[in-house]
């Protein structure tokens, strides 16, 4: 399981949101969302 991979899995076992999580991380939604994406483009 990738890096990205965990972080949905936690944010959807804890009910969080995109923006939630993203509140939490201190950057807004769609930034958390393209490097969660970028992230999941990458992983080889």
């Amino acid at each position: 399981m990738i890096f990205a991979d965990k972080i949905i899995e936690e944010r959807k076992k804890n009910g969080w949101s995109q923006e939630e999580l993203a509140d939490m991380l201190g950057v807004f939604r769609q930034a958390a969302f393209a490097g969660i994406l970028r992230l999941l483009i990458n992983k080889d």
